[in-house]
């Protein structure tokens, strides 16, 4: 990962764990396709830090503006986690945690609905939910302090 860019896993899921969902190895898997897709990018010398969220949600997401954090900017990613009804590999603890629609929010770009059949566990649907949300808004494009990252084509 080059030392610009950084990337972060909280959620608002209840009392996570491990156990439920690896978040190292989905990190470990994200983060050589961040590099991937930062090779086709002019970041401008900017930081990032790109957030990755997993909480009870209706969409995936990802903001349509950066934040300054400090003397960075924070990208973030919003992973909706299906219950133990919506997917085999479903949270029940989804059902006990805050309910944070995201459909309504202008705010965001929205992933195309996601099967959640076509997975084979969480950590493969967090790995690429996250990577169409980074690849969509790289493809629209960000603005940093007012330098425009975008892609000029998708490595991807």
């Amino acid at each position: 990962m080059k030392e610009h860019i950084e990337i972060s896993f909280p959620s608002e899921i209840s009392n996570l764990t491990s156990l439920e969902i690896d978040l190292q190895a989905v990190e470990v898997r994200f983060s050589e396709i961040v590099d991937r897709l930062v090779k086709e990018l002019d970041i401008g010398g900017r930081s990032l830090v790109i957030s990755v969220m997993t909480r009870a949600s209706d969409r995936v997401g990802v903001a349509k503006r950066s934040f300054r954090w400090g003397d960075r900017y924070r990208l973030f990613i919003s992973i909706s986690i299906p219950s133990h009804k919506q997917a085999l590999w479903g949270l029940r603890k989804v059902e006990w945690s805050l309910w944070n629609p995201i459909s309504d929010s202008r705010h965001f770009y929205f992933v195309e609905e996601i099967d959640y059949s076509s997975y084979n566990t969480i950590e493969d649907y967090i790995v690429d939910a996250a990577t169409k949300a980074l690849i969509l808004l790289f493809t629209k494009g960000v603005t940093c302090g007012g330098h425009r990252i975008k892609f000029s084509k998708c490595p991807l």
